[in-house]
């Protein structure tokens, strides 16, 4: 079961980590600034795919977590994924709804959007080999 719960934990990690490597190189900050969609949860939009696959994966992890045997890797991973889903939050209650009210300066809100981004990508990455050394290491 722990691994079970690992590997589920790890599977979200990784899609959440490509999925923010994407909004990235695309843009999707700029277009979400230019152009806002009529909702948050629109088909489509990263929020959408975020909030299918966030809940288990915040289950899968606090299950491994309180389930497992008290690994380092494992406390780093969900240490890691806390603490991206804390600067998730605070992106998106300073940058992605004040530009969707456009109370806040496009330019500066983006160029945050992107430093907290790489931020969250490098915690996502650590949870993620935390993951790997868990699995590789029984």
């Amino acid at each position: 079961m722990f691994r079970v719960l690992v590997t589920t934990g790890l599977l979200g990690r990784a899609s959440w980590l490509v999925a923010n490597g994407i909004e990235a190189a695309v843009g999707s900050v700029e277009r979400w600034a230019d152009d806002p969609p009529p909702a948050v949860l629109t088909p489509g939009r990263p929020p959408f795919f975020y909030a299918l696959a966030g809940p288990p994966t915040v289950v899968a992890t606090v299950g491994a977590t309180v389930l497992g045997p008290r690994r380092p890797a494992q406390v780093v991973s969900a240490v890691s994924t806390a603490a991206a889903l804390g600067v998730t939050a605070t992106l998106v209650r300073t940058v992605v709804l004040p530009l969707r009210r456009g109370a806040v300066d496009r330019d500066a809100a983006v160029a945050r959007w992107y430093r907290r981004n790489r931020l969250r990508m490098l915690l996502e990455a650590v949870a993620v080999a935390a993951d790997v050394r868990v699995l590789v290491r029984p």
